[in-house]
C-alpha cells in the first residue's frame, strides 16, 4: 500500500522516514528529484499494509507546513497507473475527452 506526499520541501528521506515511521512499517521511501538531484518537493511511502496507510493520511494530511513551502503536507493514496494516465491524457486534449481508441479508456 502506497502513500503519495507533496508539499514536503527539501525533506530528506530520513526526515520523512522519521514522520512517518510511527504509523507504521515502511517497505521504501524515496524522494522524486530531479535532474539536478534536487527535491521535487513529492515522495512516495509504501508501506507493509493498507491499514498503516490510512493511518499516515489520516492523521498527516494538512497537519503541518514544511521548511520552504508555502501550503500544508498533502498525504494521499499515491494514483494508480491508470490515473496518472489519463491526467496526462487530460491535458494534451486541454480537458476535453479522451480518444475513445486509446487504450488507456478501459
Amino acid at each position: 500500500a502506497v502513500v503519495s506526499t507533496q508539499s514536503t520541501g527539501q525533506a530528506t528521506e530520513t526526515d520523512l522516514h522519521g514522520m512517518f515511521d510511527q504509523y507504521g512499517d515502511i517497505e521504501e521511501l524515496s524522494i522524486l528529484k530531479d535532474t539536478e538531484g534536487s527535491s521535487k518537493g513529492c515522495a512516495f511511502i509504501k508501506y507493509k499494509s493498507a491499514k498503516d496507510c490510512h493511518k499516515a493520511i489520516r492523521t498527516m494530511h494538512h497537519s503541518l507546513t514544511m521548511q520552504g513551502c508555502s501550503s500544508p503536507i498533502v498525504v494521499k493514496w499515491a494514483d494508480t497507473d491508470k490515473e496518472r494516465v489519463g491526467r496526462r491524457l487530460q491535458k494534451i486534449t486541454d480537458g476535453g475527452p479522451v480518444p475513445p481508441n486509446l487504450p488507456f479508456n478501459n
